[in-house]
């Protein structure tokens, strides 16, 4: 295990050394490289698609073109596969954002019979974020992730917790990062990484976008070592 954690530390100081130059993180795949066995590729997934939905598309909606990309990051969440999730593209702030549906009734059910949305941001301007288009395919995963950790999170914690969530950083930044760790609980560490780290440091996104992430969430480095942690206990 000390010999793992030890080469996994290696390949984390790789790619900070690689991402100095900041031309030089255009190119995403000798960043890769180094781990590419911990990184998911739609083409070595494509075929598993039907399968999937067999298994996880059950009360589940998605955007076209998106389908693997949700399938495989359900796949890491059995637990979800009865509850209703749609996944929609729509013009948010955000990359990605997870919200209980908006149907009043749904509040009044029991957590699992409600239906929850998953909006995927259909911005083109990576000024004001990092686009989709420009994430990796593991990237995408790893979001996708994040959210649907968000989505266990609406199960188990009272919908108090939520509205504080509007308004009171501490508790933001309690659920963001607790979400930050169920993503990587549920083995999904190496592709959140690939996305904090892309957008930390790589997106010409805009300012306040990092600067938001940095107070609330999980840096970059904070999830490879959690991820790290994670893989070494299990």
């Amino acid at each position: 295990m000390k010999i793992r954690s030890l080469t996994l530390f290696v390949i984390f100081l790789f790619r900070t050394f690689l991402y100095q130059n900041v031309e030089a993180q255009q190119d995403m795949e000798p960043y890769m490289e180094p781990y590419k066995n911990f990184v998911l590729q739609k083409s070595d997934c494509i075929e598993t698609t039907d399968s999937l939905f067999q298994i996880y598309g059950q009360n589940k909606t998605f955007p076209t073109g998106l389908e693997l990309e949700c399938l495989l990051a359900l796949s890491y969440y059995p637990e979800l596969k009865q509850v209703k999730i749609n996944f929609i593209r729509k013009k948010i702030p955000h990359i990605m954002r997870s919200q209980p549906s908006k149907k009043f009734s749904s509040f009044l059910r029991h957590p699992v019979a409600k239906s929850y949305n998953i909006y995927i941001s259909s911005n083109t301007d990576p000024a004001k974020n990092a686009t989709l288009e420009e994430l990796s395919f593991n990237a995408v995963v790893g979001i996708l992730g994040h959210e649907l950790g968000h989505v266990v999170q609406y199960l188990k914690r009272p919908m108090t917790d939520f509205a504080a969530y509007l308004f009171d950083k501490k508790m933001k930044k309690i659920i963001e990062r607790e979400a930050d760790q169920i993503t990587i609980n549920h083995g999904l560490g190496y592709a959140l990484y690939d996305a904090r780290y892309y957008s930390l440091h790589v997106s010409n996104r805009a300012k306040d976008k990092n600067e938001s992430t940095l107070e609330f969430y999980y840096k970059a480095e904070e999830v490879l070592q959690a991820t790290i942690r994670h893989f070494n206990d299990n």
